[in-house]
């Protein structure tokens, strides 16, 4: 069954709109799109949650092994994300 767009608001508090459990911020984190996770914060994300089936922060997830990428964890850091694992 085809859903119609998903709005920025439900963006922003976790419903992706498809079968994946992660956050939207999380899994833009994940997957290095900086534009998509600006447009998912000014939407309203929270910077910090971690769902109950989830591993760590946004932040985390953008360091995660195999997805580092510098940009995103960077601007993460710069408007305030905090990490609940330490870095590698």
């Amino acid at each position: 069954m085809a859903r119609g767009p998903v709005s920025p608001l439900s963006l922003a508090h976790g419903d992706s709109g498809g079968d994946r459990p992660d956050t939207p911020l999380h899994w833009t984190a994940s997957n290095h799109d900086l534009d998509v996770a600006v447009a998912v914060i000014a939407g309203g994300a929270d910077l910090n949650w971690v769902p109950e089936y989830a591993e760590g922060t946004p932040l985390d997830a953008a360091r995660g092994e195999g997805t580092q990428r510098e940009n995103v964890i960077g601007w993460l850091q710069e408007i305030g994300a905090q990490a609940t694992r330490p870095q590698d």
